[in-house]
């Protein structure tokens, strides 16, 4: 019996480019993506309509920070020297934004994340996890420890309390009308 000769074939076109060319070009497709995503929202023309009907339909409300996240990612990809192109930003911001959509259910997304968690453990298991996902999400994008986030959050809370309190609360209670009719 006769063994069998195998040749490598010579392919007809070859490029051989660098690993940083193809980093380069992922990061570009990925903020041109972001940018056209982005563009969507404008809803002109057939194009972007439709595809802002795919963006509301597979991520709800999490679409408004769908081109952000792409964003980021190409950004992490360019490997500039700037904060918002540091790992913990992007993984951070998908990991907030995946989690926010999942205990929200938003968008088909949204809702597999809800239904797979819930499948497996229960509604109260994965609204357990799906906010540690947040908080462990917030603590890896800004990249600070847990008592600060608190901190931050409790901090956001008083400010929006006071500002509410003191343009729509305090006025209106102070606003006392005078009887149309005086005897």
């Amino acid at each position: 019996m006769r063994a069998r000769r195998y040749s490598k074939r010579k392919s007809l076109f070859k490029i051989k480019l660098k690993k940083e060319t193809i980093y380069t070009i992922v990061s570009l497709v990925l903020i041109f993506s972001a940018a056209v995503f982005l563009l969507s929202f404008s809803k002109n023309g057939a194009f972007l309509t439709k595809l802002n009907g795919l963006l509301i339909q597979n991520f709800g409300w999490g679409a408004l920070f769908f081109p952000v996240a792409l964003f980021l990612l190409g950004l992490l990809l360019t490997r500039l020297r700037i904060n918002l192109a540091k790992p913990n930003v992007a993984v951070g911001f998908l990991l907030t934004l995946l989690s926010l959509m999942g205990i929200t259910q938003a968008g088909i997304v949204g809702v597999s994340i809800w239904f797979n968690l819930e499948t497996l453990i229960s509604s109260l298991g994965a609204f357990l996890i799906l906010a540690l996902g947040i908080l462990v999400g917030l603590v890896v994008l800004f990249n600070t420890s847990i008592d600060r986030v608190f901190k931050t959050v409790i901090e956001l809370i008083f400010t929006i309390w006071d500002g509410l309190n003191r343009f729509f609360i305090t006025p209106i209670l102070k606003k006392r009308q005078k009887p149309v009719f005086m005897k």
